[in-house]
């Protein structure tokens, strides 16, 4: 299974998804909304957080709203709707460029394969061996304002193993081997991230894993699904 471009797919309001999946109240959704205006924050975080909808309930919620369907498998590549216009506007190879990941060169030879091919770029980039998928993740996380601790979050809890922290790491998993893409204490964060691998490109297997004291407790967002 792979993620497509649902037949004409509209943006919708979060909330209203949820609603009509059965996934949360209208009272739940009103009393979240209060809860936002009051403190701020993004309404899935808060519903997710308080318990009121499930991690598998949000992740449908948000594919649904972001046009992927999850469920069906097309013969292309993974395309998400409206992606282009909900991703950073600084564009991903003078990103990569500007972080010295690539050169130049490297970039107008995988931007003559993407126009040749119709590839993403990044799917480029990853065969042509100029950037790893971790430095590409990285830089898709920038790209979007996804500020992310992922380093230090990993190395906390190495120095400290017993320290009481939760966060949700984004994994690819390929031929069996298992890679940490990136770690964000929240679930929104990771599922945003998520979704940007999958415009960028095709993930054997990609998953967000709930983790409590560096242990895995569970697996929350899973692609194919």
């Amino acid at each position: 299974m792979s993620a497509v471009r649902a037949s004409e797919p509209a943006w919708r309001q979060l909330g209203q998804i949820l609603i009509q999946r059965g996934a949360i109240t209208l009272q739940e959704l009103e009393e979240a909304l209060v809860i936002q205006q009051r403190e701020g924050g993004r309404l899935g975080e808060i519903l997710f957080v308080r318990g009121w909808v499930t991690a598998v309930d949000l992740r449908d919620a948000l594919a649904e709203q972001q046009g992927i369907d999850l469920e069906v498998e097309p013969p292309g590549r993974p395309t998400l709707a409206g992606a282009d216009d909900r991703l950073g506007t600084f564009p991903l190879g003078r990103l990569l460029i500007r972080r010295g990941h690539i050169t130049e060169a490297q970039l107008q030879v995988a931007l003559s394969e993407q126009k040749r091919t119709g590839a993403r770029l990044g799917q480029v980039l990853i065969a042509n061996g100029a950037v790893s998928a971790f430095v590409l993740a990285a830089a898709l996380a920038e790209q979007q304002g996804l500020v992310s601790a992922s380093r230090e979050l990993w190395a906390s809890a190495s120095r400290d193993p017993g320290s009481e922290q939760t966060w949700y790491e984004v994994r690819e998993l390929e031929d069996g081997r298992r890679y940490r893409l990136y770690a964000s204490r929240s679930f929104l964060d990771a599922t945003d991230l998520a979704f940007a691998v999958l415009h960028e490109w095709n993930p054997q297997e990609l998953h967000v894993i709930r983790v409590e004291n560096d242990r895995d407790e569970e697996l929350c967002w899973k692609y194919p699904s």
